[in-house]
């Protein structure tokens, strides 16, 4: 059916097209209503050199980054994203999803940590976690080795309380609203044409 026969059904059936888009409005204000907003946590973990590196630099490690600190600070990112951590962390109830990402090379050596969910509270606990887990994972990768060369952590950024990020619930409307527009026009043009086969039929 070309363009002119779609109005020409929904100009024929005008009844039918109000009422679904009566019901389409009423299906965006309850998907509104019942789709959960999505929240974000971040943080930043700068990895400095052990103390002996940083002699060089006056005892100042912010004067001092070694490429190597970009392969522990992935080496540790990895050990975190493990999924034995990831489940112990879910048993202690620290159950938001969450990502570190390595800084690329030519910037500082840090990980970004991303956590999102849609519980407020359980996003910065699972972040707090994170920032706990981040050096005591580090620890464990150094054990046995002398304090004075040991990497060492320090979080440089983090966020107080969850952001809300309308990006996922907006994407989800935007697909209802265009699946009810699309049977606002094809559920008049379909009854238009069965109306019409049946006319003709007799």
């Amino acid at each position: 059916m070309d363009l002119l026969g779609t109005l020409r059904a929904l100009t024929r059936w005008w009844w039918l097209t109000l009422l679904l888009l009566l019901l389409s409005f009423g299906g965006v204000a309850f998907f509104y209503t019942v789709l959960p907003w999505t929240y974000q946590g971040t943080a930043s973990v700068l990895f400095l050199s052990s103390p002996i590196q940083t002699k060089e630099a006056g005892g100042n490690p912010y004067q001092q980054f070694a490429d190597s600190l970009h392969v522990s600070a992935e080496a540790v990112g990895r050990a975190v994203m493990d999924a034995r951590t990831v489940e112990s962390l879910r048993r202690h109830g620290f159950t938001s999803a969450y990502t570190l990402s390595p800084a690329p090379v030519y910037a500082e050596p840090a990980l970004e940590v991303e956590v999102v969910g849609v519980n407020p509270r359980n996003i910065q606990s699972t972040l707090d976690a994170l920032l706990a887990e981040i050096p005591r994972s580090l620890a464990t990768m150094q054990s046995g080795m002398s304090e004075r060369a040991k990497v060492r952590t320090r979080v440089i950024a983090a966020s107080r309380e969850p952001r809300r990020v309308p990006k996922e619930k907006v994407r989800l409307l935007v697909m209802v609203v265009g699946v009810e527009l699309l049977l606002c026009v094809a559920l008049p043009v379909v009854v238009d044409t069965v109306t019409d086969r049946r006319r003709t039929a007799r």
